[in-house]
Parts: structure tokens; C-alpha cells; sequence
């Protein structure tokens, strides 16, 4: 687990170092692949980049992957989905740019 901005992450490795925030994916099991919860916890790591006095943002993944894409377990799972539910994960994706 790592903490930031009082945030706990499952997913994540967050820290602030001489004004850069490291923001490292940390799922190497499945070569740091995108689910639900990474989303979420990226969404947040980044708005709070915004009330932070960091200056850059550094993201990286945990071991020999950056990131693989779309988790397949994920992307199995949101075939059971409704409409609504691929609206919200869709409106949740386009919230990190």
C-alpha cells in the first residue's frame, strides 16, 4: 500500500521527491494492466497532483512492463455490464486525460 495526500493505493506506489511526484503502477503480476481500481486510484493521483506544489509528474511501472493495456479479466467481467455501467467506465477512462 502506498500513501498520498492522506490516499491510500492498492494499485499504486505514490511519492513526492524535491518537488516531482513518482507515480509508479504497481500490478507487475499481470504486467501493470489497466482494471477498475487502477483507474479510480490513477484519477485521484493525479487530481491531487493539482493541489500538490509538485512541479512534474513522473509515471513508471513496477518491474519489466510499463503496462500491458486493458486487464482481460477486467475486460471479460465488463461484457456483463449495462449501457450505464460502460458510460461510467468510459466517462472514468476519459477523466485521465
Amino acid at each position: 500500500f502506498s500513501h498520498a495526500m492522506n490516499r491510500v493505493f492498492q494499485a499504486l506506489k505514490v511519492e513526492m521527491r524535491h518537488g516531482v511526484k513518482w507515480i509508479k503502477i504497481n500490478r507487475p503480476e499481470v504486467h501493470n494492466a489497466f482494471d477498475e481500481l487502477l483507474i479510480a486510484e490513477l484519477r485521484d493521483a493525479f487530481r491531487s497532483t493539482q493541489d500538490s506544489d509538485a512541479k512534474a509528474v513522473v509515471l513508471s511501472g513496477e518491474g519489466k512492463a510499463f503496462s500491458a493495456g486493458a486487464d482481460l479479466n477486467w475486460m471479460r467481467k465488463m461484457i456483463t455490464y449495462s449501457r450505464e455501467d460502460n458510460m461510467r467506465d468510459s466517462h472514468r477512462l476519459f477523466e485521465l486525460t
